[in-house]
This record gives C-alpha cells, sequence and structure tokens, in this order.
C-alpha cells in the first residue's frame, strides 16, 4: 500500500475543479492511516488483551487481587 500512494502522489488527476496533484489529496489520507495505525490500534490492542488476562485471572484463587496489584504498577 505504501509503495502505491507513493506512486501515486507524484501524478496529476483530472478533476472538476481542474487537474490536482495526488500528494494534495492523498497526503490527508495518508496521515489519517498513519495516525490510526500508531495510535487508535495499540489502544483498542491493549484493551482487549488486558480485558482477556482480567478474564483469566478473575477465576484463580485470589484473582481478584492479583488484578489489583498489576493494575497498581502502571495505566490500564
Amino acid at each position: 500500500l505504501q509503495l502505491f500512494i507513493s506512486e501515486l502522489r507524484g501524478l496529476h488527476f483530472k478533476t472538476a475543479d481542474g487537474v490536482v496533484e495526488g500528494k494534495i489529496f492523498l497526503d490527508p489520507v495518508w496521515a489519517r492511516v498513519v495516525s490510526w495505525n500508531a495510535d487508535d490500534v495499540p489502544r483498542v490492542q491493549r484493551q482487549s488483551t488486558r480485558e482477556l488476562v482480567a478474564a483469566c485471572v478473575s477465576t484463580l484463587p485470589g484473582g481478584p487481587e492479583l488484578m489489583a496489584r498489576f493494575d497498581a504498577l502502571g495505566d490500564n
């Protein structure tokens, strides 16, 4: 995808308003994709993993206390 986008950036596209360089409309879209992949995906994965660990630990003797100790180590 990155190669495809980088190739399209250099092309000129005809629009109803005239000719537009590819980078004019591709760069903002690419910036959103990069931001989503760098910020949103890890946050969702972190929350999902934490929920899975909490569900598994909760069935163990002393599980809630262990989870509380885990949570005290850092951000949830």
